[in-house]
């Protein structure tokens, strides 16, 4: 993985950090959270992006980073409030706003961007230039996908076959992941 980092002054909701002791792998990123003190933070209130990008940082030194970083995005995914305007949204409704949610949950700098491109009814294509791990990234879209396709679809979330994502060498300054699910 590579070594996470953000603007100086960058601001992040509480909600980003709860997810990291209510997954199924809390068990071992629990310890991480209390050695940087964001154990018990309060999910409407704003802390130090840096502080939870140290602990990524930290995590990836775990020989479980991938299954620690996926159930953290999937918890992410279960639990992100939506914006008032959408009442129980589609996943296409979620993966449209998805920027505009990434950026109502941080402030105080450039924390990059994530665009979605429909590629037809049932596959989009998401592409991040944010703060945090792919794997990470690729959770929150697996749990999105849970929580708002009808249940019991099948679906399948990958990365894209011909662009290397930035965690696993990829030089493009971003990562590429698709999303695909049956009727």
């Amino acid at each position: 993985m590579r070594t996470l980092s953000c603007p100086e002054g960058a601001m992040t909701l509480g909600v980003n950090f709860r997810a990291f002791t209510d997954n199924l792998q809390s068990h071992e990123v629990t310890p991480t959270m209390e050695k940087y003190g964001i154990d018990n933070v309060q999910p409407d209130q704003w802390y130090p992006a840096s502080l939870l990008l140290a602990a990524l940082n930290d995590l990836a030194n775990n020989p479980n980073v991938t299954s620690n970083l996926v159930a953290i995005g999937i918890g992410v995914g279960t639990i992100v409030p939506m914006p008032s305007n959408l009442r129980n949204p589609t996943l296409e409704q979620v993966l449209r706003a998805w920027n505009g949610i990434y950026q109502g949950i941080h402030q105080g700098g450039d924390v990059g961007t994530i665009a979605v491109e429909k590629v037809n009814e049932r596959h989009f294509i998401i592409t991040f230039t944010d703060i945090y791990p792919d794997d990470f990234s690729y959770g929150i879209i697996y749990g999105y996908a849970r929580r708002f396709l009808p249940l019991g679809t099948h679906f399948v979330v990958a990365y894209d076959e011909e662009i290397a994502p930035r965690d696993h060498g990829g030089q493009e300054g971003y990562t590429v992941i698709h999303i695909e699910w049956d009727k």
